[in-house]
């Protein structure tokens, strides 16, 4: 199928670039959004192999991708590896070692990531999910820039009351704090 298509496509380094400028992620978008299963799975596939290319950040997310990352249903409806590939998407975007124009839609996502896995609390993320997350939010919040936007966004708030919750590993407990520092 097309979307299986589009991963083996994305899949090979010397392709991302050239796929990339011609307007791939709108497709896959669109794609992600519209079907679930392996679809789904194929296309978070492709978007999560395009941020594996240090500078492909700023026209993915122009592009949408963070769309499709958000898109994944972490409440029991979408397969555990459909989620995992939606998060080492967001990890990769996270992880860029320049500013690039939208990086708030990023950060806005990672947090939206831990509000709705961590619903009322009640730890809905895997331990390595919620690394994951806290992760990107760190690597976001090395770049000063990012750091108030971080706050406005209420990281501060969530990270806290992560922090004061009995059921979050103590490695996630850490990171919850390197993220505030």
């Amino acid at each position: 199928d097309c979307a299986a298509a589009f991963r083996n496509i994305c899949n090979e380094p010397s392709l991302r670039k050239t796929v990339l400028s011609q307007s791939i992620v709108p497709t896959l978008v669109e794609l992600t959004i519209l079907n679930t299963g392996q679809v789904k799975q194929d296309c978070l596939a492709a978007l999560c192999c395009l941020t594996q290319d240090e500078g492909s950040e700023e026209a993915i997310v122009r592009d949408g991708g963070v769309s499709a990352i958000t898109s994944v249903r972490i409440s029991g409806r979408d397969p555990e590896e459909t989620i995992d590939l939606a998060l080492i998407a967001l990890l990769n975007l996270a992880s860029a070692p320049h500013r690039y124009a939208k990086v708030e839609n990023v950060i806005e996502a990672v947090l939206d990531m831990l509000k709705r896995g961590f619903s009322s609390f009640k730890g809905v993320l895997s331990g390595w999910a919620t690394a994951m997350c806290l992760k990107a939010l760190c690597n976001l919040a090395c770049q000063k820039p990012n750091s108030g936007r971080i706050v406005e966004e209420g990281a501060v708030r969530i990270l806290v009351r992560m922090c004061s919750n009995s059921q979050i590993e103590a490695g996630s407990k850490h990171l919850c704090c390197l993220a505030l520092c």
